[in-house]
């Protein structure tokens, strides 16, 4: 990274999620199963954001996602 530069980007995401789970666990001393299902879920969204170094190891970042998720996030990155 690079001090005092700044990175901005825009593009299309695509995001499929789908799973299936096996749970056990313990509730006082009883032993329980569960089994969890996901259907597929496929969504197309616009991301835009930027990513902004502070100093060679402080950088930092926004995100928005809109369309059919709508999502903001925000993060500080610290590089030893």
């Amino acid at each position: 990274m690079v001090f005092g530069k700044s990175m901005p980007y825009a593009g299309p995401r695509y995001t499929r999620v789908a799973a299936d789970v096996d749970i056990s666990y313990t509730i006082f001393g009883e032993e329980f199963d569960r089994e969890l299902s996901y259907e597929v879920n496929e969504s197309w969204s616009l991301v835009v954001g930027a990513l902004m170094c502070l100093s060679e190891n402080l950088s930092i970042s926004a995100e928005m996602e809109t369309l059919e998720h709508e999502s903001y996030s925000f993060g500080v990155r610290y590089n030893f």
